[in-house]
């Protein structure tokens, strides 16, 4: 049995690296919003986020102020402790103002957690912001396979194992 449970763990050691994929969501244009749901045979559902990656691109319009800038979105993630689900952002807290282009870029764990079935969506109102949000603004989730998928590997792991000594 002790053979067994070395030649397991040995195997989960030896299984291959989990492969990270990426996961994209967008913002939703300057005086619109949208809601989705995320149903439980979505490939991301039990996928686990490691890392975020959030890119903004904003035009503040002549006669504009990026200051006034908002939007929201929230992600079918259970977060982990500590964690969050969901994102805003104004341009005041982000130090805009006046008009013109403006970016934020930030890498970050906050969003860690595990993808789930639910509803989540987004919102840029555009009532005191005259612009839009530029082309390849998004946010990308890092993904490696949920903690369900280790546990997998390890069964497979102690099947093999009992193959191998039968």
């Amino acid at each position: 049995m002790r053979c067994m449970l070395m030649v397991a763990v040995g195997g989960l050691l030896a299984a291959p690296a989990a492969r990270a994929d990426v996961a994209t969501f967008y913002f939703a244009q300057v005086g619109q919003s949208y809601s989705a749901f995320m149903p439980s045979d979505d490939p991301l559902v039990g996928q686990e986020v490691v890392l975020a990656r959030i890119y903004l691109d904003v035009e503040s319009f002549p006669g504009s102020d990026a200051a006034n800038f908002f939007t929201d979105i929230s992600f079918p993630i259970e977060p982990a402790p500590g964690g969050t689900s969901a994102l805003a952002l104004t341009g005041a807290d982000l130090g805009w103002s006046g008009s013109g282009t403006f970016n934020y870029f930030i890498e970050t764990t906050e969003f860690n957690g595990v993808f789930i079935p639910r509803r989540y969506g987004a919102e840029t109102p555009g009532f005191e912001f005259d612009g839009l949000i530029l082309d390849g603004s998004r946010i990308e989730f890092i993904t490696v396979p949920g903690p369900s998928g280790l546990a997998a590997a390890g069964i497979a792991g102690l099947v093999a194992a009992r193959r191998r000594r039968a």
